[in-house]
């Protein structure tokens, strides 16, 4: 199983504080509110596609209609000051003495948590200055939501979106905590040097204030802090929702099988050259082909010529194609590279000079020139590399657009899990699912529509 990423791991360590899923990079209300629908991506991030709590919304692709705007209960504020993973994280972070506390006289052993080893406990820890607001969405909106999925799978899927949504699941929000400013911190247990400047002095701070400074001097010692502008409208520190997953009915997918024309599996075979003496010359290149009566026979290809002196020492090499007339036919052979060795003064061989011939070489007659076949061959791999990405990306393209058309001829099943819910919140079919695309954490109900 691979590593859980940052944002993961810091809402694992979080869970115990309460159903709310904890988020390692707080993301703008304006954004991320109940009734906003969209995907959380690879890095943590919210990316909105559309929101329910506002009729008329700019980001409307053509979606069927919810019934109704969605309505949000009366907020409430509680003051959290400081929430952490465990009493491991209150003891490394300096938040027992509380956030002035903590500004003021972080404790010395915090040194010992600078670089967090791979596979001990990871910490976390969250500090907040001023209150946390929750809001959330009214009772009864459970239903109302998951029908609009039901209407609107196609259209999700067929969008621009839709890679998106069937990479990292449909996201519904329910319920909301913001505030204005924030700070974050977590030891990892799974990614090295993510505390770096933890050591901390312990009179290097000022007096814990109202505003984004005092948070901002954390910084030094391993914090992130956050502070929202006017536009974001606060900042959203967990949530709560519903995850939709989306696959069609039919029981396999097939990849588009691209017609191409299929290269001949013939068979190759390599044939020793020797001279009258029976002492080695060379080596020959053969394949299996078709003669003009649609015989099988095998011919040659290209040899390998071994050029030697009088003492028959190995001197070089010489490279040759057999060249065919349409009907396979040979017309003779002609040479594309020689290799000249290069030998010490002892005698011993240090390396190898290439050359080619020249472009005003007839078969006749042949003139040789040098060249550095090492820089042309790495430029060769280097457009090699670069046509089979291209290559790659267009069968990804053809694989993904297939999959849509494929896709709109179906029905939808839809799965969900709901994290940082009430019970009575839910709404949803709770029938239990065995198996998802992406299996929920240990405190997400999961359901079926």
């Amino acid at each position: 199983m691979p590593d859980p990423t940052m944002p993961e791991e810091y809402a694992e360590l979080m869970k115990h504080n309460g159903p709310e899923h904890y988020l390692y990079n707080p993301q703008r209300y304006s954004k991320l509110h109940p009734g906003s629908v969209g995907y959380f991506d690879k890095y943590g991030i919210w990316n909105q596609i559309t929101d329910l709590s506002q009729p008329g919304d700019r980001h409307d692709i053509g979606f069927k209609g919810i019934g109704k705007v969605l309505s949000y209960d009366v907020p409430t504020e509680s003051m959290w000051n400081d929430v952490s993973s465990g009493t491991e994280a209150e003891s490394s972070f300096g938040l027992k003495g509380g956030l002035s506390g903590m500004l003021a006289a972080a404790p010395v052993e915090a040194e010992a948590n600078a670089s967090n080893k791979r596979g001990s406990s990871g910490t976390a820890a969250l500090v907040t200055t001023e209150a946390v607001q929750n809001q959330r969405l009214e009772g009864g909106s459970g239903r109302l939501i998951s029908d609009w999925v039901k209407k609107n799978g196609k259209i999700l899927m067929k969008s621009n979106y839709g890679d998106e949504i069937r990479d990292y699941g449909l996201w519904v929000i329910h319920t909301t905590w913001s505030t204005p400013e924030c700070a974050i911190k977590m030891n990892s247990a799974f990614h090295r040097n993510t505390s770096a400047g933890l050591g901390v002095g312990a009179t290097d701070v000022g007096k814990i204030g109202g505003s984004g400074s005092s948070l901002k001097k954390l910084e030094s010692k391993g914090w992130k802090s956050f502070q929202a502008t006017e536009s974001d409208q606060g900042l959203v520190v967990a949530y709560g929702g519903a995850r939709f997953r989306l696959r069609t009915i039919r029981p396999f997918w097939y990849p588009p099988l691209k017609q191409t024309e299929r290269m001949s599996a013939r068979e190759e075979s390599m044939k020793v050259l020797y001279n009258d003496k029976q002492e080695l010359i060379g080596y020959e290149r053969w394949h299996m082909a078709r003669d003009e009566n649609g015989d099988i026979q095998w011919v040659p290809i290209s040899k390998e010529e071994l050029v030697f002196d009088e003492n028959r020492k190995e001197l070089g090499m010489v490279y040759w194609n057999r060249i065919s007339d349409e009907d396979g036919r040979e017309i003779g052979w002609d040479p594309y590279r020689k290799e000249d060795y290069i030998f010490d003064e002892d005698g011993e061989k240090t390396g190898v000079e290439y050359s080619r011939p020249t472009r005003g070489s007839t078969r006749q007659h042949i003139e040789w020139e040098k060249y550095d076949k090492d820089a042309e061959d790495a430029v060769e791999e280097e457009t090699m590399m670069k046509e089979l990405e291209m290559a790659n990306k267009k069968r990804i393209e053809e694989q993904k657009q297939a999959r849509r058309e494929y896709e709109d001829q179906d029905e939808f099943e839809i799965r969900c899990e709901t994290v940082g819910m009430d019970e009575n919140e839910i709404g949803y079919d709770t029938e239990k699912v065995e198996r998802t695309g992406t299996p929920p954490s240990s405190r997400s109900k999961c359901c079926v529509m």
